[in-house]
């Protein structure tokens, strides 16, 4: 059954409407500032031996061309594949921040000096 008024709905006719001067000032920085250490991460990302293996298999798997970027190698692939090896990428240097035990991702975003054990 589908519903008019579900919060899906409702999302969605808020962005579909949403006009980028509409967004203050604050918010735009703030995206800018998170899009930005997410591609850090990615690109930190490369060459770790997951990474490679898993973007190895998203290439096997997918198209050789397509409309998506691989961050760690700049090839283009499907949407699904792309966000596959991209993610492993950015996650495995959030990964081996909490391996060293020096520093810790809190709430994704910004390295804090921690102890190990709290990582």
């Amino acid at each position: 059954m589908f519903f008019i008024n579900s919060p899906t709905v409702q999302l969605a006719a808020f962005a579909a409407n949403l006009r980028f001067d509409a967004i203050p000032g604050t918010v735009v920085r703030k995206t800018e500032y998170l899009l930005v250490d997410w591609l850090g991460s990615a690109v930190a990302g490369h060459g770790a031996r997951a990474v490679e293996s898993i973007t190895r298999f998203a290439m096997a798997m997918g198209a050789q061309v397509g409309p998506s970027e691989v961050i760690v190698n700049r090839a283009r692939t499907s949407p699904y594949l792309a966000a596959m090896a991209n993610a492993a990428a950015s996650n495995t240097s959030v990964r081996l921040e909490q391996r060293a035990g020096r520093f810790c991702r809190i709430s994704g975003v910004e390295p804090k000096r921690v102890a190990r054990s709290a990582c």
